[in-house]
């Protein structure tokens, strides 16, 4: 009795309009705090408490509430529990969507592990991997169609092998011929 008593009319316009303009950005606590609070002086109840929350929320939370929760609300303070739960159950799925795409993106600790216990195991050493890098680059550059070993990979023998150490220049002869220049012998 005393709060009609002493209620500001504007003062409930105020927080009507404010309710109808409130939106649900990503944080349903917030959500739910800033509404209550001008739900104290707006008393939206029933169908227009309903309509203002159902126009702040995103098709996801709207889509999660009608999967769970069937059946139409008693009272005012189930609806704004099932939404509540609705919202956080799609703030947790986005969040655990969001970890997934950073694991998946980050590069792989395990696989830069091998590549160096691979390096170490063949004993090569800072230069041979910087010749090998710059073998990768002329071979990138070359690959123009030229007529050496009948592929295009490079113009000439001695470009297929620029960079490459005397040693390891054998591994690239094979019984079905050169892994660099496709020729069937040197």
């Amino acid at each position: 009795m005393i709060r009609t008593e002493y209620r500001n009319e504007r003062e409930a316009a105020d927080a009507q309009l404010k309710l109808g303009q409130l939106r649900y950005q990503g944080d349903i606590r917030s959500y739910m705090t800033e509404f209550r609070a001008l739900n104290l002086y707006a008393c939206a109840t029933a169908e227009s408490l309903q309509e203002k929350v159902n126009l702040a929320m995103p098709e996801s939370v709207m889509d999660m509430r009608f999967t769970h929760y069937l059946e139409d609300f008693a009272d005012d303070e189930g609806f704004l529990q099932a939404t509540y739960q609705a919202a956080l159950q799609v703030e947790k799925k986005k969040a655990l969507r969001l970890a997934r795409e950073q694991v998946r993106t980050a590069a792989p600790v395990g696989k830069r592990d091998e590549k160096k216990r691979d390096e170490r195991s063949k004993g090569s050493s800072d230069d041979t991997w910087k010749n090998k890098e710059a073998v990768k680059e002329l071979h990138r550059e070359d690959n123009r169609g030229g007529e050496y070993g009948g592929t295009g990979r490079w113009a000439s023998k001695a470009t297929a092998f620029q960079g490459v150490p005397d040693s390891e220049r054998k591994e690239y002869a094979g019984s079905r011929g050169c892994h660099r220049c496709g020729r069937l012998a040197h």
